[in-house]
């Protein structure tokens, strides 16, 4: 998620915290019984994802650096080359292994991919959790397509706000937040639980909440102590949702807030702890 090379404000927590979200999806995948909220490693990215950028890009409007032309050619030079490989590699295995019925979805998922909209096409095509879905080979590819749509959408927001309110941008994220969570809980009771979870506006709320604390609080000037504390308080509550959510929980909507605020606590104090840091930078250095 890092835009630039610059190295000296390297965060291992924020590597070891992808680490893990990592982890609790393939162990859900591998086997859902171990880890029943496995699934939820993707919220935790979105958070993550609106901790860095948001933070970085509201960074450089206040400092009359930000350019969007050039963010979205880094996004694009970041993401583009391993991205492209793994569409190769899929298209030339698919080309051998696929039925021709399978073939054409595959196409047809693939398109979707390259253009950034495959979790609205996945969702028309099933639930996340459906079994039909597991031999899909480019599923894992919407929650990429959401994180993109984030990146094209929120720029421009943030921009807009900082030529005409800039002294507002707290309440008007807050707001937007709101607005995305209130819309994602409303696909939910109206039974789109599958809408609720492929579509991004209704993830957007992980996004600015993460990108909220990065803005509002972007130093930490608690003690390395108390860091200590609220990150095994975020570590605590990630992994009880993990544990005891499951395919049947509905989400994200409001069950997306705790695992999302667990996100929060464990970006917010990782800059400054005094052991807690230590297992997340170990674990990151370790992880392939």
């Amino acid at each position: 998620m890092y835009l630039t090379k610059d190295t000296s404000n390297f965060r291992w927590d924020i590597q070891g915290l992808r680490a893990i979200s990592v982890l609790f999806v393939l162990i859900f995948h591998i086997n859902p019984d171990v880890l029943p909220g496995g699934y939820l490693g993707v919220d935790i990215f979105f958070v993550i994802s609106g901790y860095l950028i948001l933070g970085f890009i509201w960074k450089h409007l206040t400092q009359n650096t930000f350019s969007l032309f050039q963010f979205y050619t880094k996004r694009m030079y970041r993401l583009a080359p391993a991205f492209l490989v793994l569409v190769l590699i899929s298209t030339i295995v698919g080309y051998f292994v696929l039925l021709p019925n399978e073939g054409i979805h595959y196409i047809q998922s693939l398109v979707s991919t390259l253009f950034y909209y495959s979790n609205f096409y996945f969702y028309s095509q099933a639930d996340y959790f459906n079994s039909t879905m597991e031999f899909a080979p480019l599923l894992h590819t919407w929650s990429l397509s959401v994180e993109e749509q984030f990146y094209i959408v929120f720029p421009i927001i943030l921009l807009l706000i900082y030529k005409v309110k800039k002294d507002r941008i707290i309440p008007l994220l807050l707001f937007l937040a709101l607005l995305s969570l209130c819309f994602s809980q409303l696909a939910i009771y109206y039974e789109h639980d599958s809408f609720a979870f492929f579509a991004s506006p209704t993830r957007f709320f992980q996004f600015i909440i993460g990108g909220l604390v990065s803005i509002a609080v972007p130093k930490n000037t608690l003690s390395r102590s108390l860091n200590d504390i609220l990150m095994l308080l975020g570590l605590a509550i990630i992994g009880l949702t993990v544990y005891f959510y499951t395919p049947q929980t509905a989400t994200p909507g409001i069950n997306a807030i705790l695992p999302s605020l667990g996100a929060v606590l464990v970006l917010y104090s990782g800059v400054n702890t005094k052991y807690t840091g230590l297992l997340f930078n170990t674990l990151a250095k370790n992880t392939p």
